[in-house]
């Protein structure tokens, strides 16, 4: 028999809140002006570092000694503006996440996000309230998709990969989790999460007598 689904382990960034990193180049540079910035700086791989917790003031240091000036005034920029990247919540996301909390789940959050910036998405999005636990990566120094931080999140919470179900917009942490034996589902949307919890409910650990995604 299948095991129960405890917990929904939910990404935060284009899952759970919309963010746009080039909103904190908007009027400095084009879209295709930031896009060439991130291609000859390789900035998502260094985002990594950023995600596992390196200090800001280290990174502008690193940034400006690696890469031409421009790209490190863009660096600059990309912190100082930081709060523009943090845009709302995603549609559709905040009914999924209190539907499933009343029904009986819990409710975690797992993310790559720099220790110095969570706070500024905790300060802007409130529907991170609704989360029993935040568990991120700057501050433990672990970052998706590898699997040391997935093995802390089981320990942390107490459960077995089998009895969490994670959702992620990032195909490589997919991987990761499943590798680990966490069942993953990539994210397109809440209509399609739904469809995807409601596959499951028979999985999902709810109150006997809740109604949710029931036909």
């Amino acid at each position: 028999m299948d095991s129960q689904i405890d917990v929904l382990l939910l990404d935060l960034g284009n899952v759970v809140i919309e963010w746009d990193p080039y909103k904190s180049q908007e009027g400095f540079l084009t879209p295709e002006e930031w896009q060439i910035f991130l291609e000859e700086t390789d900035f998502w791989t260094f985002n990594e570092r950023l995600d596992g917790g390196e200090p800001l003031d280290q990174a502008r240091a690193w940034f400006s000694v690696n890469h031409e000036p421009k790209h490190a005034a863009t660096f600059a920029r990309y912190v100082d503006n930081y709060p523009a990247t943090v845009i709302g919540e995603m549609p559709g996301m905040r009914k999924i996440m209190e539907d499933a909390k009343d029904a009986g789940l819990r409710l975690v959050a797992l993310s790559n996000w720099p220790t110095e910036t969570f706070p500024v998405a905790q300060e802007k999005i409130e529907l991170l309230s609704v989360f029993e636990d935040l568990i991120v990566s700057g501050p433990l120094g672990l970052v998706k998709p590898y699997p040391p931080i997935f093995e802390h999140t089981c320990t942390h919470l107490g459960l077995r990969p089998d009895q969490i179900l994670f959702v992620d917009d990032s195909p490589r942490n997919i991987t990761g989790a499943k590798a680990l034996g966490i069942d993953a589902v990539l994210f397109n949307g809440a209509n399609d999460l739904l469809d995807e919890l409601k596959a499951r409910r028979p999985r999902l650990n709810l109150h006997p007598d809740s109604q949710w995604l029931m036909p």
